[in-house]
């Protein structure tokens, strides 16, 4: 018995009515919870009625930001191709997310990592927008430094170093200014200065042993091994 034919038979709707129902979800962005949604559903009625349903209870996220080191427990490719996503471990636990409890491949993926990682886990039902918010968070890191590397591109003709006395322009020294005492150190706000400091620090978060820099023509590509495996930003 499918998910739809569920609500059918609890009342919701005409089972006449599930074919068109099918028809909305495979096209909707959100799927059928987008299609309950505009019915007039509420996330917590939706996720409610999955736990009856699957026997699984629901997650909803609710600004829920993923830890880092949790994040990289299931590979963004998975995540996307199988509608997953790590959502926190509890207890030694990996909690995850899945859109489609039916999907036995979905299954399948989340038993695979977990056996991989050598940890038990929970499965939770989320939502299609849900799932996006985390796919989002993937790619978090690639948003910061493309951010920083377009205030280095802006910001190239107005570097300059300064003193307690004058500021001067200078393309050569953009990232270092000068003390009354000699010294120099790196200007904060400097745009190369914040890419760096944008990597480092994902990387640190996330345990990484390695981070590899590659120029690929107009781009540049950022990965870090974690755990021997290494992740594109």
């Amino acid at each position: 018995m499918s998910f739809l034919l569920y609500l059918a038979q609890k009342g919701l709707f005409r089972e006449e009515d599930i074919p068109e129902l099918s028809t909305q979800a495979e096209h909707a962005a959100g799927g059928v919870d987008e299609v309950l949604t505009k019915g007039g559903m509420t996330a917590d009625q939706i996720g409610h009625l999955k736990t009856e349903y699957y026997g699984i209870d629901a997650r909803i996220l609710e600004g829920h930001k993923v830890p880092v080191d949790v994040l990289k427990l299931v590979p963004e490719e998975s995540a996307r191709h199988y509608q997953i996503a790590p959502l926190d471990t509890t207890d030694g636990v990996l909690e995850v997310g899945i859109v489609d409890p039916d999907q036995t491949q979905a299954r399948d993926a989340v038993q695979f990592i977990a056996s991989k990682l050598g940890m038990p886990f929970r499965l939770f039902v989320i939502s299609v927008a849900d799932l996006n918010t985390i796919l989002d968070q993937y790619q978090n890191l690639s948003g910061e430094v493309t951010k920083a590397l377009s205030e280095l591109d802006t910001g190239a003709g107005s570097s300059y170093v300064e003193d307690t006395s004058e500021s001067v322009s200078s393309a050569d020294s953009h990232e270092h200014e000068e003390t009354k005492g000699g010294e120099t150190k790196i200007v904060e706000d400097a745009p190369v200065t914040k890419i760096v400091a944008v990597i480092l620090k994902h990387a640190v978060e996330g345990n990484a042993s390695d981070v590899h820099i590659e120029h690929t023509g107009e781009k540049v590509r950022v990965r870090f091994r974690v755990d021997g495996v290494m992740y594109i930003s």
